[in-house]
């Protein structure tokens, strides 16, 4: 085998679009939700659905303000390694209305891929129905069928739904070393 034909061989393989992870749910209200993994053409609705988050929201999930989601950064929250990360997008249909994006869930692999990072972020109207529950579910599953071993998240010690689902479903919580305004949601996952 010629030095070019190893090369060929050991080239990454870049993981196929996971369709099996699709899933549509009828809510009690008469609306539909559609969690699937994000797609790049999730970008605008990405900068949209930005757009129309509360500021406490905005500050829970990245533990500071920020004004607008760029198209850059849209871009790159969209265009994923599904080898590497997962993020879910929830989309909510009601009667006579377009689909909207109501939440996004991310998951990200250490180098090492043993451990797994993740974070919640859902649109005010979203929340209270269970949304965060069934996506934390969702980015568990998955995190352990892709052999990870650890699933943590970093949260702000005063965001009490998140810390309060973590401590639900199994995490142990410790204050974060570096900032005790902060705290790390850990579970094993072996």
């Amino acid at each position: 085998m010629s030095d070019a034909d190893r090369s060929a061989h050991e080239q990454p393989v870049i993981r196929a679009y996971p369709a099996e992870l699709e899933e549509t749910l009828d809510l009690p209200d008469g609306s539909t939700l559609l969690i699937r993994p994000v797609r790049p053409e999730d970008a605008p609705a990405f900068i949209a659905g930005f757009a129309r988050l509360s500021p406490e929201a905005i500050r829970m999930r990245f533990m500071h303000t920020i004004k607008e989601l760029t198209v850059a950064e849209a871009v790159r929250l969209t265009q994923i390694d599904y080898d590497r990360e997962m993020a879910l997008v929830a989309f909510r249909q009601r009667p006579t209305q377009a689909l909207e994006i109501c939440g996004v869930a991310r998951l990200i692999c250490d180098l090492d891929r043993g451990r797994a990072e993740f974070a919640i972020i859902l649109r005010e109207e979203a929340t209270g129905m269970g949304l965060s529950s069934l996506l934390l579910r969702r980015l568990i599953d998955y995190a352990r069928n892709h052999g990870r071993r650890e699933l943590y998240g970093t949260m702000s010690q005063d965001n009490e739904p998140m810390l309060e689902l973590c401590r639900a479903m199994g995490f142990t919580l410790r204050t974060c070393p570096e900032d005790a305004e902060l705290m790390i949601a850990t579970l094993a996952l072996t």
